[in-house]
């Protein structure tokens, strides 16, 4: 993922943030005045140990939102002196792919149903409600993926292991 000119990998719960401008240089410096430097950070509070990560979402530079499999955070601004905040501790996406962004909201598929959010972390709304197919609750496929079709407005969802989409 790229944001803010900044490479972002996650492996486990330790999300690795390259040097601004740099994508190869994760080198971390002890010059905390440096804001351009290298960084690492978890999604979660300070005395917390944040769940492993499955996704990040970025959205123009000024918001990224982060996915456990049942947590959704966002970060406002840049990884060293931007604003992490919780948006839920019950939600969040089944994978990597599991998600696709409309103008400013982001589609996703958690393991209770179809769920969307503001590109900013606003306004999380469970959109499946009681209405989700049974195929798509407890889903934890690793291959799932959504796309959107702007033709249609509408969202895609595709479970690989299964010979339905929706």
């Amino acid at each position: 993922t790229i944001y803010r000119d900044r490479k972002l990998t996650f492996s486990a719960n330790i999300i690795s943030v390259s040097r601004m401008g740099s994508h190869t240089d994760f080198t971390y410096s002890a010059d905390v005045s440096d804001s351009m430097r290298a960084t690492a950070f978890q999604l979660a509070e300070t005395d917390e140990v944040g769940e492993t990560v499955v996704a990040l979402v970025p959205h123009r530079d000024a918001f990224l939102l982060g996915a456990s499999a049942g947590e959704l955070w966002r970060m406002h601004g840049d990884p060293t002196t931007g604003k992490l905040q919780n948006v839920s501790r019950n939600v969040g996406m089944i994978n990597a792919d599991a998600w696709c962004k409309a103008d400013d909201a982001v589609y996703f598929l958690s393991s209770v149903g179809l769920h969307v959010v503001g590109a900013d972390g606003s306004n999380l709304t469970d959109i499946s409600g009681d209405s989700a197919p049974v195929e798509l609750t407890g889903v934890t496929d690793a291959g799932a993926t959504l796309t959107y079709n702007h033709a249609d407005k509408g969202v895609y969802i595709h479970l690989p292991n299964t010979d339905q989409s929706w």
